[in-house]
């Protein structure tokens, strides 16, 4: 009789674990929810896959844009343009046909849209997510994952590309160029001038000028009997006299200074007598001032409350410098190669010569469009210029690009010429014939 209430235990859990064991057999006899959502996502991903593979048999060119706002209702702002050839067109082309099925969704929307052409004619669109590397047609239910390796560059796409895509805003009536130049919008308010298809480079004679010849312009031989002569890491030649210092550069480039001091006393001549006297300075040196053409005055301003009882301000010129430059094959040779005479009246007080000797030109190859220059310019201006969070782009012209004096240059290219602001001498300058941003150091 004990056994009694142990048979009917044992017999109570074999029914449960018969019951249990029937129900889980049930349900997996039946396609599960998951089991089929999982297939219908990856025939989605399959499908995907070969729009790609379709498209990239066809592609001409790839565009990448911005995708704003969080319904993406906002116009889409380009970001980069990349054409059959380039190195980024190959590469992003092996990253989507790479893309994989695995990968985990984040809850966040698509920020970038990749678009694939050719000619006029869309192949295809896909939306990237920066949070997550995924990919996806835009109204399609596939979705793929880009490798790590292309999540990181995608990422960073709107730097140091020279394939950006200016934008253009409307402010009033007018629209201009926009840069975005990493936490600097550059607005290109110069109009687009015209230029020639095709310049030859300068060459630069490899005879450089003398450097005793140089010394020998502005000292006598008693005075270098007392000179005291350095060496620079950059390989100026100092030599100092009194209050004179002259400073030679391996390349014939010299700058000449007396004294330290700003003038004290207004100067009791114009505009006009300057120019005369640089000219005279330049003369006494050996330099023919008819191959030159005056291209710019600046005044060093004085401005003194007056004391006599009247108040207001007396405003006077300490000194004018007077800059001077060439044109070869009509266009101007610009930033190194320049004269400027700073004359008071103490005489001559400042006096740079950046000019290279040419001997010739090379072949002529075809000049980049100026739009081309400013998509390099989007993508590295803030390597050479520390900007604040808005800047103007107020002239644009083709120029001959020397070097400064420190750097030596065999050949001499064009290049597109960048003003930056209203006042000032900031120019930034991109290669005519590379494309590439010039920087001197």
């Amino acid at each position: 009789m004990r056994q009694k209430p142990l048979l009917i235990f044992i017999l109570l859990l074999w029914v449960a674990a018969a019951w249990f064991t029937g129900c889980a057999g049930s349900m997996n006899s039946r396609p599960g929810a998951g089991d089929a959502a999982n297939r219908a996502r990856l025939e989605a991903a399959r499908r995907l896959q070969q729009a790609i593979t379709a498209a990239v048999k066809q592609v001409e060119a790839i565009e990448v844009y911005v995708l704003p706002g969080w319904e993406h209702t906002e116009p889409l702002i380009p970001r980069a343009r990349y054409k059959r050839g380039t190195k980024e067109f190959r590469w992003l082309l092996d990253e989507l046909l790479a893309a994989r099925t695995e990968g985990t969704v984040a809850e966040a929307l698509p920020d970038w849209r990749v678009v694939l052409r050719a000619g006029d004619r869309k192949l295809l669109a896909l939306n990237y997510c920066s949070a997550d590397g995924r990919i996806e047609k835009p109204g399609n239910s596939g979705v793929l994952f880009l490798t790590p390796r292309a999540k990181e560059m995608l990422a960073l796409y709107d730097v140091g590309s020279r394939a950006q895509i200016v934008r253009r805003v409307r402010i009033g009536d007018r629209e201009y160029p926009v840069l975005h130049c990493r936490h600097t919008e550059v607005l290109v308010k110069a109009p687009f001038p015209g230029a020639p298809t095709r310049v030859p480079p300068l060459l630069v004679a490899e005879q450089l000028v003398s450097t005793q010849s140089i010394v020998r312009s502005f000292f006598s031989e008693a005075d270098l009997r007392h000179a005291r002569i350095s060496k620079r890491e950059d390989g100026r030649t100092c030599y100092r006299v009194g209050d004179r210092l002259l400073e030679v550069y391996p390349t014939g480039g010299h700058i000449y200074r007396v004294g330290s001091e700003i003038p004290d006393a207004p100067v009791g001549f114009g505009r006009e007598e300057a120019i005369a006297r640089a000219e005279k300075f330049l003369e006494d040196r050996g330099i023919d001032v008819n191959r030159l053409a005056v291209e710019k005055v600046w005044t060093l301003q004085e401005t003194r409350l007056d004391l006599s009882g009247e108040g207001g301000k007396k405003t006077g010129f300490l000194a004018y410098q007077v800059e001077f430059g060439r044109t070869l094959n009509g266009l101007p040779l610009a930033n190194g190669d320049r004269i400027a005479v700073e004359v008071s009246d103490k005489g001559v007080t400042y006096y740079f010569n950046g000019q290279r000797k040419i001997k010739g030109t090379g072949e002529p190859r075809p000049v980049i469009p100026v739009e081309e220059a400013l998509r390099e310019l989007e993508a590295n201006l803030h390597r050479a210029f520390s900007m604040g969070p808005l800047e103007e782009i107020t002239e644009i012209r083709l120029v001959y690009y020397v070097a400064h004096p420190a750097k030596p240059q065999k050949v001499i290219p064009p290049a597109w010429a960048f003003k930056l602001g209203n006042g000032g001498r900031s120019y930034a300058y991109v290669d005519a014939h590379s494309g590439r941003m010039l920087l001197d150091y």
